[in-house]
């Protein structure tokens, strides 16, 4: 699910989503433009914000209509579906035109899920832009709840470099969960990350090797055995695979077997 898709579903709802196809499906994006400009309901731009959102329709003209609305719109919940929705496009300074929206933002609840929102936004997984974000909102919201998001979002994300935000907000944000939660995500990023060892490479054996001209690496080894005149094709095979076979076929009919030059009893 995109960034815009997850707040908007916040936002609203899953009734509102069955709602908002019938009335948008059809319309052309100049239209759904215009509607998110003009239109007198906040629910119906609203819904042109989730159809402008779609992939398909993404540019240059689509993203100004959402930064504008996100900026301008005279509704809380359509301002944050834009800013949600602008998180999805790569590049832009997106994230940084967001982070200004949150400075005028007044919408406590806005905030808090557009915060949310950018710590979870995939295409900017690696943009430093949002950490320092999230720091913003982290040591400057006065919204108990907003900095909570900015904690829960530096952690989710393992945002070292936040680390110095956070033990600050630990030692003195004036809400106690908020000093609990930086410290326990202080805590949490400075544990380092265990890094997985490389497994070593297991060579395996190849029956079909032939002597003297492949490599047998171990742990196989070259089974011989013969009953002269007798001489079977020399095998690359385990020693429990040529002592199995030694036993179970070739000792019963006279013929002695070395696993790589020794003998098998």
């Amino acid at each position: 699910m995109t960034a815009f898709a997850a707040a908007l579903w916040l936002a609203a709802g899953a009734a509102w989503a069955q709602e908002a196809a019938p009335s948008t499906a059809a319309a052309s994006t100049p239209d759904l433009i215009a509607s998110l400009r003009e239109a007198p309901e906040s629910a119906e731009r609203l819904r042109a914000v989730a159809r402008l959102a779609e992939p398909p329709r993404r540019g240059d003209a689509v993203f100004a209509a959402l930064a504008r609305a996100m900026r301008e719109d005279l509704s809380n919940e359509v301002r944050q579906a834009a800013a949600a929705a602008l998180l999805d496009y790569e590049g832009r300074d997106a994230v940084g035109r967001v982070a200004e929206y949150l400075r005028q933002e007044k919408g406590e609840e806005a905030r808090r899920r557009v915060c949310a929102a950018a710590a979870a936004a995939p295409a900017h997984a690696d943009d430093p832009a949002v950490a320092l974000l999230l720091a913003e909102r982290l040591s400057e919201d006065e919204s108990p709840a907003v900095r909570l998001a900015a904690v829960s979002g530096a952690l989710s994300r393992r945002l070292a470099p936040l680390l110095g935000d956070l033990a600050r907000a630990a030692a003195k944000d004036p809400d106690p969960a908020v000093r609990a939660a930086a410290g326990r995500a202080h805590k949490l990023l400075s544990i380092p990350e265990k890094v997985p060892k490389p497994r070593k490479k297991v060579e395996r054996a190849d029956y079909d090797a032939v002597k003297g001209r492949d490599r047998c690496p171990a742990p196989s080894g070259w089974c011989e055995c013969a009953r002269p005149p007798i001489q079977m094709k020399p095998r690359c095979i385990p020693r429990p695979d040529c002592a199995h076979q030694y036993r179970n076929t070739y000792q019963g009919e006279g013929f002695s077997c070395l696993w790589d030059g020794l003998e098998i009893r």
